[in-house]
């Protein structure tokens, strides 16, 4: 963990310069993302709740195979350290319950400040002028608190349109969650706002026919830490 948070011991110039780098990269993802948006309308389409295999947003597209790939690259931010901090694909394959995060375009593609693991993430418009960011692999990601907050993000679990949840399950601080029962949409932006977060994580998972994922919601002084994996 020490590692994952060293790129934040920088100066704050420094930090201030990586944050100015954020903006005009999401601008330039941006253009790219609208450029393509023809090709990417069946992704804004209205909430279509339990069962649609989209964790309560617009349809994707139809998704096959194992591990996602083959996707194609729309663009990268770059990070706090070495290296890009996303691999935005326009296109994309979500073959199992995949970690989400969603709200303005330009406040979801700024958030993210150090991943560690697979960084692929899928591009989704949505509905409202909101991009919606699929992580495709085993990740785990540090959001800016302080945008994470003012844009309230929304986080949540989208399922392979070919796939169902056999069960799922959510709890914080030894509590379980009943609504994510229902709505695959965890509290996280509520439980921050109101300091629960600082508490105890958020843990949740979904099983499909495929096995069991996992996640996990931290805060730290500074980020909001998303987790994902087998």
């Amino acid at each position: 963990m020490k590692t994952f948070f060293r790129s934040l011991r920088a100066s704050g110039a420094a930090r201030g310069r990586a944050a100015s780098a954020r903006g005009i990269a999401s601008l330039a993802v941006l253009t790219l993302l609208l450029a393509g948006a023809s090709g990417l309308s069946a992704f804004a389409g209205p909430d279509n709740g339990p069962g649609s295999g989209t964790g309560g947003g617009g349809a994707p597209p139809s998704f096959s195979g194992g591990g996602g790939g083959g996707d194609e690259t729309v663009g990268t931010l770059p990070s706090v350290g070495n290296g890009p901090v996303l691999d935005i694909r326009r296109l994309g394959r979500i073959t199992r319950p995949s970690l989400y995060i969603q709200g303005p375009i330009h406040d979801v593609l700024s958030a993210a400040v150090v991943v560690r693991g697979d960084r692929r993430v899928l591009a989704q418009p949505m509905s409202g002028g909101e991009l919606r960011l699929v992580f495709l692999g085993d990740v785990q990601v540090g959001l800016d608190r302080q945008s994470f907050h003012v844009a309230a993000l929304r986080v949540g679990v989208a399922l392979p349109e070919s796939s169902s949840a056999l069960r799922s399950f959510a709890s914080w601080n030894g509590q379980e969650l009943p609504s994510w029962t229902y709505v695959y949409e965890l509290p996280i932006a509520q439980f921050e706002a109101n300091g629960l977060l600082d508490q105890a994580p958020v843990l949740a998972g979904v099983q499909t026919a495929a096995g069991v994922m996992r996640y996990q919601a931290s805060a730290q002084p500074e980020l909001i830490v998303l987790t994902q994996g087998r």
